[in-house]
């Protein structure tokens, strides 16, 4: 279990404007795209639970509005992609994976 400790299982908060179905979409890199969005209102934080059974508590760089409920929002800024990335980061990679449009 000790390579699996850094794999996320879920994100305790979600926009509430962001929600539409019982689970948390993030494409994996190269995508820049917000498939669902965490919620910021904690401080700009939110808690994250992984695999192993540890949560952690992620303080986001950039706000995270979801503006007129749009979902593949490209990131608003280099802060925005940073969160993006490290969210990313703690999800399994795909294997030749090719955004879409």
């Amino acid at each position: 279990m000790a390579q699996h400790a850094r794999l996320l299982d879920r994100v305790e908060h979600e926009n509430e404007d962001s929600i539409d179905d019982a689970h948390f979409l993030t494409w994996p890199v190269p995508d820049d795209r917000w498939g669902n969005m965490p919620a910021d209102r904690h401080g700009q934080a939110g808690v994250l639970s992984f695999a192993d059974g540890h949560a952690e508590s992620w303080k986001w760089r950039c706000p995270k509005p979801f503006k007129h409920k749009r979902y593949r929002k490209r990131v608003e800024s280099p802060a925005d992609l940073a969160d993006l990335r490290r969210l990313q980061e703690a999800t399994l990679p795909v294997a030749n994976f090719i955004p879409q449009p």
